[in-house]
């Protein structure tokens, strides 16, 4: 029996191109203040094409993950400063990703 293969949406790839620029600047270890901005707005791009190709259950959720995990996480790594690095960049990256995906659950009508 063949299995139906499901084809990734632009939004699913900038996601998971979000999380690969994320562990980058994390590894740069240099959060000076034009990564963070830059940072907050790949955020941006990410959740308003989640929200153009209405995948809101699944972002939020995969936001919501990162976002606790990576502000929970260091907690349990404090002498691997890349990895805390690491998991900042992903909290500054995914904050307006789920915040948006936030406001398009909250006023959709499904």
């Amino acid at each position: 029996m063949k299995q139906k293969v499901k084809s990734l949406k632009p939004g699913d790839w900038a996601f998971i191109a979000a999380v690969i620029i994320g562990v980058i600047a994390g590894i740069a270890d240099r959060m000076s203040t034009w990564l963070v901005w830059v940072l907050i707005a790949i955020g941006l791009v990410v959740g308003i094409l989640m929200w153009a190709y209405n995948d809101k259950k699944n972002t939020l959720i995969a936001s919501i993950a990162i976002v606790i995990l990576a502000q929970w996480g260091p907690n349990a790594l404090i002498h691997a400063q890349t990895m805390i690095n690491i998991m900042y960049s992903l909290t500054i990256m995914f904050v307006p990703v789920a915040l948006i995906t936030c406001v398009r659950y909250a006023v959709s009508k499904n």
